[in-house]
């Protein structure tokens, strides 16, 4: 179930949402799409816990390695609309390649 924006506001999640800066358009769209853990989606949330906390410890101890992550995440675009639509009745047009050809290379290295 997701939030809405009522819910947010009630339990003041906006506030600490408009605090959490996201590098790549993939972690905007998270935020925007947020939901609630409820009971049977227990190990889920420890799991996906357990992620952030692995990689917290990680990453603050390595702040060059971060960095350059966070560099390269600034690179990335949302190539999702270029892809939605019929491929039998549209063919790729010059921007459309030149954005899948770009979010190859960056994936690639």
């Amino acid at each position: 179930m997701n939030f809405t924006k009522k819910q947010m506001r009630d339990v003041g999640l906006d506030y600490y949402l408009s605090a959490v800066n996201t590098t790549t358009p993939f972690g905007e769209k998270r935020k925007r799409n947020l939901y609630w853990y409820d009971e049977s989606k227990k190990e889920e949330l420890i799991a996906e816990w357990n992620n952030i906390d692995y990689f917290k410890d990680k990453l603050l101890n390595e702040r060059e390695k971060l960095d350059s992550i966070l560099n390269l995440f600034c690179l990335y675009r949302d190539i999702t609309p270029s892809l939605e639509f019929d491929a039998k009745t549209h063919t790729f047009d010059e921007v459309v390649l030149f954005e899948i050809k770009q979010f190859a290379i960056l994936t690639k290295n």
